[in-house]
Parts: C-alpha cells; sequence; structure tokens
C-alpha cells in the first residue's frame, strides 16, 4: 500500500503496511496528493518503510537520531536505532524496524535534504511568513532565535523548516509539514536572517556574505560532495540573485515590535 505526498515540489511515495499508511495519511495530511507528476527529469521519491506488525506507534514523536554517510557514490546508508539506506540516483529508499512516526520523519528530512539541491532548491532552517504585498518572507535561524515565537505572533505557513527555490522569475519558498503547516508556494520577496543579542540592527547582505551567513541555515543530514557543491551553488546564487538581509534583534519583549517594523507589518496577521 502506498501514499503520495508533495513537499517542496518534491513528490515522495510513502510505501507501508496499511496501518503506517494510515498513521502517515493523519500526520502530513494537507501534503497527501493524488496526482503524480509525469516529468522524467523528476521521477517521485519512493519510500518503503518496514516495521513489525503491531511494532509501529502511530502517536506522532520526534525524528529519531540517525546516522547517514555515504558509503558508496549515491549511496547512503542509515545506522542507528533503524537501519536503512537511500540511493540519490534512483530516488529510493527504505527503513528496516521502523518504531513510529518519528522514524518516517528521519528518513523523509533526509530525502529532502539531498534531492532538493540537486533540482535547484535548498531546504533551510526557517519560518514562512504570510506577507501582504510582496507575497512571503523566510526568517532564518538557529534554535532559539526567534522563528517560532515570529510565526506565533505574525502569522506563518509553517515554523520549522522551508524550502527556497530558484526560478526563472526569481526565488519562492514553499512551505513543509513542520510543524502543522499547511502548503503554500509562494513568491518570496526576501530572506531574513534573525541573529539576538547586541545593538539591533537591519542589513542587507550581497554575494559571498549573503552566501555565508545563509550557510548557516542550510539543512545537511550527510556530507555527500555532489550535493555539498549544489548547496555552495545555491547559496552564491540566491546571494546574487534574492533579497537576503541580517535582522540584529532585541531580547525579550522588544523582540515582536522590532521585527514587526523592519518586515513593515502594520498589524498582526490572522
Amino acid at each position: 500500500m502506498s501514499i503520495l505526498l508533495c513537499i517542496g515540489g518534491e513528490q515522495i511515495r510513502i510505501v507501508a503496511s496499511p496501518g503506517v499508511i494510515a498513521a502517515v495519511s493523519g500526520r502530513y495530511r494537507p501534503f497527501v496528493t493524488s496526482r503524480t507528476r509525469t516529468s522524467p527529469r523528476r521521477i517521485p521519491i519512493v519510500l518503503e518503510i518496514r516495521c513489525r506488525p503491531g511494532r509501529f506507534r502511530a502517536a506522532y514523536e520526534q525524528p529519531l537520531t540517525i546516522q547517514a554517510r555515504e558509503t558508496a557514490p549515491g549511496e547512503i546508508r542509515l545506522d542507528g536505532p533503524v537501519a536503512g539506506c537511500y540511493s540519490l540516483t534512483d530516488r529510493q529508499g527504505w527503513l528496516e524496524g521502523a518504531p513510529g512516526l518519528g522514524a518516517v520523519d528521519a528518513l523523509l528530512r533526509i530525502a529532502l535534504s539531498t534531492a532538493l539541491p540537486l533540482d535547484g532548491a535548498l531546504l533551510v532552517h526557517g519560518a514562512a511568513l504570510r506577507h501582504d504585498r510582496d507575497g512571503g518572507i523566510v526568517l532564518c535561524g538557529a534554535s532559539g532565535a526567534g522563528k517560532s515565537t515570529a510565526a506565533r505572533a505574525l502569522g506563518a505557513f509553517c515554523d520549522e523548516l522551508a524550502v527556497l527555490r530558484l526560478t526563472k522569475s526569481g526565488l519562492h519558498f514553499h512551505s513543509t509539514p513542520y510543524w502543522r503547516g499547511e502548503p503554500v508556494q509562494s513568491s518570496c520577496a526576501a530572506v531574513i536572517c534573525l541573529a539576538r543579542g547586541g545593538e539591533p540592527g537591519f542589513e542587507r547582505l550581497r554575494g559571498a556574505a549573503a552566501a555565508r551567513v545563509l550557510s548557516r541555515h542550510a539543512v545537511r543530514y550527510v556530507t555527500v560532495d555532489r550535493i555539498d557543491r549544489a548547496v555552495l551553488d545555491l547559496l552564491c546564487a540566491i546571494g546574487e540573485r534574492a533579497g537576503v538581509w541580517l535582522a540584529s534583534c532585541p531580547e525579550g519583549e522588544a523582540f515582536i515590535p522590532f521585527l514587526k517594523g523592519i518586515l513593515r507589518f502594520d498589524k498582526e496577521v490572522a
């Protein structure tokens, strides 16, 4: 049995037992699709989830910590609480002994983080915000930088991970399921990298400086030369062609008013 998801412009087919498919459907429901893309350049990613009968927990947990490493060109081995592999060339992977949705999530993140850069897109630690005039804005930041706080105060399509995609018409973003995300694709008016503490400020970054700051927020779970080169090329291209900003934000209650001011939010977004 299988179910088809669409996340970040990628189609992912999850193959598993009926019980696992039901749990995946509930977890990723807004991103479930019935339309299969027939592009020869981008076939759907196929991920098989194997588990013992009665051992799969449907309640969501944090993603499992899985060690990923390239053992042969384009072949990624997964070790830890579960075993598995993912093939960059075939766009297929599997996990053995998955105990719950946390294992599904871990494999899905690894697949997205490697497939997207090869297709002109970048998975980033970021919240995708609504914006009244210019499409959307992606806020990037490390844990504790204020992404979730901003998402709650200003309205967000997703909170933890977002996808930046360069197109002929400029930079776009895709939302992801994290956390409680809704599927949205929109033009991206700006990528704003958050920093906390120090003197408040808002600075436009260009070229190498933009690529360097944004690189801190690119999501990479495994070291693969081909992927790393693609990520670097994307960072440089985004730095040259898109609006990348560094926001040095105050702590405490002044954070959201400061952010509203630099983003020109006149009111909270419902």
